[in-house]
């Protein structure tokens, strides 16, 4: 019986970039557990899960679009290092994960870039503008679930 939406399912999988890099994986962990069709995941990988039988392993190649969306220039953000916490825990370096607002909305960046007056941080998710290739092992279908 093949996987469907709303089915709970478990399953391994492998992320790779563009240029080959695992950016994400589940084996040697535990399996994943997911509702297929669910939006807490990306649309291509609920599209590409549909229809696998338990055991068989696939390859979903999901465009940018399907996956963490166009990559936006105006998602950089320059700003002033005052209005950044100068707390010495807070070490700011370049890849630090911070929290802004960007256009009235609450949004998580990391820093690109830091001189003596601003900092720069990009808004974009991490995976932005990238085509994603998973290679997937269906383990089990749980059933679907409301």
């Amino acid at each position: 019986m093949p996987a469907k939406v709303n089915d709970e399912v478990k399953l391994h999988f492998t992320g790779f970039l563009e240029t080959g890099e695992v950016f994400d994986t589940s084996e040697g962990k535990v399996p994943l557990k997911l509702k297929v069709g669910s939006k807490e995941i990306i649309p291509g990988f609920n599209k590409g899960i549909v229809g696998m039988e338990v055991g068989e392993e696939r390859q979903i190649k999901i465009p940018p679009g399907l996956a963490y969306g166009k990559y936006f220039d105006d998602l950089i953000r320059e700003m002033p290092k005052d209005n950044f916490d100068d707390n010495p825990e807070n070490k700011l370096s370049e890849g630090l994960i911070v929290q802004g607002m960007v256009d009235d909305q609450q949004v998580v960046g990391s820093i690109i870039g830091i001189n003596d007056e601003n900092i720069t941080v990009d808004f974009n998710h991490p995976l932005a503008g990238q085509t994603l290739t998973f290679e997937v092992k269906l383990l089990e279908i749980l059933g679907a679930r409301g």
